[in-house]
């Protein structure tokens, strides 16, 4: 190396090591600092804490109790599979009714719709995911009592329902032998003993046996001369079908009423819509196609949504993944 550098190689080394002593002059040796912890790669520094707020588990310890509530979570939806509701007898079932008939007013028709699929609230369950269901509709369902709202709309129907009631009655009076409408309480059907409807009205006539009424009294339409001529229009209830005005089968009133139908077990049901200038009156039959084809999926939403609250309070213990939501409701 001497011969092809024209050099020494001890001057290179010394050179070398003077190099290598001057970037690490200011590197202070383990031996010469504190005792301490080795930190983690990924982790610059580390901010002081009390004692009381550092979490000395280990990663094993925290991945037991990850399992045990995700065990605990599985063995509840098992139970929720697996869960038979006591079945409901007519004399139960004509109970419930008799002592629910001042609805709102009643102590007994909230305890009763709790945990039930009202339906006012059905159009509600077949649209909310099964997944990630909607947060408000659940809080609705179980806990009625405590989710009860007014608002404008809602008190002005209160407010002029037996109004229109009385209106309905005289109408339907000129054309049907032997009229008469009562109150109606809360209904439940042993066939679907999760499910609840309180219709506006229990009819009776003559000529066409027994059925239910129920009547609104639009806010949005309360001057309204000629109900019909609002079909159509976005957001009201009305369709006009090749010159016929009905209700919207898509609509939210519409699986109301089946719903109503079916747990009541009646034939039908007038819907009455009322204003103060005007009065409409529809006949709705059973649509048991419509029926057979939703009630699986209520069923499901009852076991995979409300029974995990009702038996295991999921929800209000933050267990379920629900969404929040600003959905408006009827009570």
């Amino acid at each position: 190396m001497t011969g092809l550098s024209e050099s020494c190689s001890h001057v290179g080394a010394v050179l070398f090591a003077i190099e290598a002593g001057v970037k690490m002059r200011e590197t202070a040796s383990c031996t010469t600092e504190k005792c301490k912890w080795l930190m983690p790669s990924h982790v610059k520094k580390i901010p002081a804490a009390p004692v009381a707020m550092i979490d000395f588990s280990s990663a094993k310890s925290k991945k037991q109790k990850l399992d045990d509530a995700i065990a605990g979570r599985t063995e509840l939806q098992n139970a929720c599979q697996d869960f038979r509701q006591e079945e409901l007898t007519q004399p139960q079932v004509q109970a419930v009714e008799e002592e629910t008939r001042n609805q709102s007013s009643s102590p007994i028709w909230f305890s009763q719709r709790a945990g039930r699929i009202t339906a006012s609230r059905l159009k509600q369950v077949l649209q909310t995911s099964l997944a990630q269901p909607s947060k408000s509709l659940i809080k609705s369902i179980c806990y009625p009592e405590a989710h009860k709202f007014s608002t404008a709309a809602t008190r002005y129907g209160c407010k002029y329902e037996a109004t229109a009631r009385k209106q309905y009655e005289g109408v339907q009076s000129m054309h049907h032998q032997g009229f008469s409408c009562k109150d109606s309480g809360l209904w439940l059907n042993p066939q679907w003993p999760y499910m609840g409807a309180s219709p506006d009205g229990c009819v009776t006539c003559t000529c066409h046996g027994t059925g239910i009424c129920e009547i609104k009294c639009p806010h949005s339409k309360q001057e309204e001369a000629n109900l019909r001529l609002c079909a159509g229009e976005p957001g009201f209830c009305f369709v006009n079908d090749g010159g016929t005005v009905k209700l919207d089968r898509r609509h939210a009133y519409y699986h109301q009423v089946q719903a109503q139908l079916h747990v009541v077990d009646v034939d039908y049901c007038d819907f009455v819509v009322w204003t103060k200038n005007d009065l409409f009156v529809e006949r709705i039959v059973r649509d048991v196609d419509l029926w057979d084809n939703i009630i699986p999926r209520v069923e499901s939403f009852f076991r995979l949504c409300v029974l995990p609250e009702v038996l295991g309070q999921q929800l209000t213990r933050g267990k379920f993944q629900l969404q929040d939501d600003q959905e408006g409701e009827k009570a």
